[in-house]
């Protein structure tokens, strides 16, 4: 998909849908004036996975509430963050974030599962979580522009994650 508002999207006149039961699999958005991927909440059953996302006008990945299982996408060369999970509930594995012009990935508030992704050379802070009480494990940040990982707080687990040649701290809480 190339062009348009958002390549993907469940944006309607009166605002943003849920989607309930969705499978979004194996598509390519690239060149969206806003983001490549936008949606309000997910439920449990829903599944986002190996999408691609380049050079969007704004996050490759903007998602209000995710409660279901977000795998194997990438974001590479997107205006904002490449991924943008603002309440994250679900399952968030094996993604890759490749030079965003913001962080490689956000969650304002995560009490769900991030483990096994990959943030390189984004702009902005590798990982960025305003409030985590859930699981942070075995991912890798490296070469972004600021920190690794940054947390304004944490009552969660962070573990076995790895942050190499980050422009600041490799972890901030």
């Amino acid at each position: 998909i190339v062009g348009g508002l958002h390549g993907i999207s469940s944006e309607l006149p009166g605002g943003l849908d849920d989607l309930i039961d969705v499978l979004i699999i194996s598509n390519n958005v690239t060149g969206a004036a806003d983001s490549g991927f936008r949606f309000g909440a997910l439920d449990a059953d829903s599944v986002i996975a190996r999408n691609r996302s380049t050079g969007n006008g704004a996050h490759g990945f903007d998602i209000e509430q995710n409660e279901g299982l977000f795998a194997q996408n990438n974001a590479l060369g997107n205006a904002g963050n490449g991924f943008d999970l603002f309440d994250n509930d679900g399952e968030v594995s094996l993604n890759r974030s490749l030079r965003n012009l913001g962080y490689g990935f956000f969650a304002d508030d995560n009490s769900g599962d991030f483990d096994l992704n990959e943030s390189y050379e984004n702009e902005l802070s590798g990982f960025d979580f305003l409030d985590n009480t859930g699981s942070i494990s075995g991912n890798l940040s490296a070469d972004n522009g600021m920190q690794g990982f940054t947390f304004a707080r944490n009552d969660g687990t962070v573990a076995e994650n790895l942050a190499f040649d980050n422009g600041s701290f490799g972890f901030d809480f």
